[in-house]
């Protein structure tokens, strides 16, 4: 459901933004999804304002999709945790937790992170629609800092229907 990027916690990370971000299939006159995100944060997170947006705008089944994050951060992030768990049904096929600042560089960001606007993009690609199985696709992102203050949170599932 990818990019072909050099490590695999970016390719499920991906994944999982498309999911918790986008409509990941339309444009396909025998698929039908209902989607919806949202953020599961709290107004003490330390990056606020979260949005996700993605164009475009509905993704195409076995085209690109780019999925840009962007938020305001409150406090300077030195190190962190990132988890990410994404389920099919009401199974949990992932649930991996990355250290922050090995995954900043591939958004081209580094350790420490100033406050200020934050943001990044991933382009990915969405599979043909013969690919998608039907079912429903959930998904969470959150963050944390060294001191286990929540950075963001994001949920998100699709239903997909044939």
């Amino acid at each position: 459901m990818l990019i072909a990027v050099k490590y695999s916690n970016t390719v499920w990370l991906t994944v999982l933004f498309t999911v918790i971000s986008a409509n990941p299939l339309m444009k396909n006159p025998e698929i039908e999804a209902q989607c919806h995100h949202s953020s599961c944060g709290t107004s003490s997170d330390k990056i606020q304002n979260v949005t996700v947006s993605y164009a475009p705008d509905p993704p195409q089944a076995n085209k690109n999709v780019t999925i840009h994050f962007m938020g305001t951060l409150t406090e300077p992030i030195d190190k962190g945790e990132l988890n990410a768990q994404f389920f099919f049904a009401t199974r949990l096929v992932k649930n991996e937790t990355y250290d922050l600042c090995t995954l900043l560089p591939d958004v081209n960001h580094t350790c420490p992170v100033s406050p200020g606007p934050f943001g990044f993009t991933i382009v990915t690609h969405v599979p043909p629609s013969y690919k998608i199985p039907p079912g429903r696709y959930a998904g969470m992102v959150n963050a944390t800092d060294a001191n286990q203050n929540v950075l963001f949170c994001l949920t998100g599932y699709c239903i997909v229907y044939l």
